[in-house]
């Protein structure tokens, strides 16, 4: 299963919690993992979560090689359905994200954003946009 979420309103022991929850690895998909906010930096990242933790440059937001980013893509694509990760980006809300429009929206797998305390399908929340209406969109609560 893939799953995303934004650092912005999070503190990275939350995104901790998570993690175990889902039973996911974390894969880092700014272009750039460096922020002025504490422990949201690709140092920090790697001291808190070691070898379950990795950076994808070719999924990030600005500058990508489209080649890079299409390999990326299959290999997301390619995942065994037992693996779980989940896709860290800055923006809090998925719909202003470029891991929905640019990630989630190009996989044929199903992807789940973890927002606030929700957990909302990509597909769900990608035809909410499309009929003008970003907050209507079905979810699930989040169980941690």
């Amino acid at each position: 299963m893939i799953y995303t979420i934004g650092t912005s309103k999070l503190k990275p022991a939350r995104l901790e919690e998570i993690l175990a929850y889902f039973g996911a690895r974390l894969i880092d998909v700014r272009t750039r993992p460096l922020s002025r906010v504490a422990g949201w930096s690709i140092k920090p990242l790697t001291a808190q979560f070691g070898e379950d933790y990795t950076h994808i440059p070719a999924l990030g937001g600005y500058d990508v090689d489209p080649v890079a980013q299409a390999d990326a893509m299959a290999k997301l694509e390619s995942l065994p359905e037992h693996d779980h990760v989940m896709l860290l980006c800055m923006e809090h809300p998925p719909g202003e994200c470029h891991r929905h429009h640019s990630i989630a929206m190009n996989l044929k797998r199903d992807v789940l954003h973890v927002y606030q305390d929700q957990i909302i399908h990509a597909k769900e929340l990608h035809r909410s946009i499309l009929a003008g209406d970003d907050d209507d969109y079905a979810y699930e609560t989040l169980g941690v």
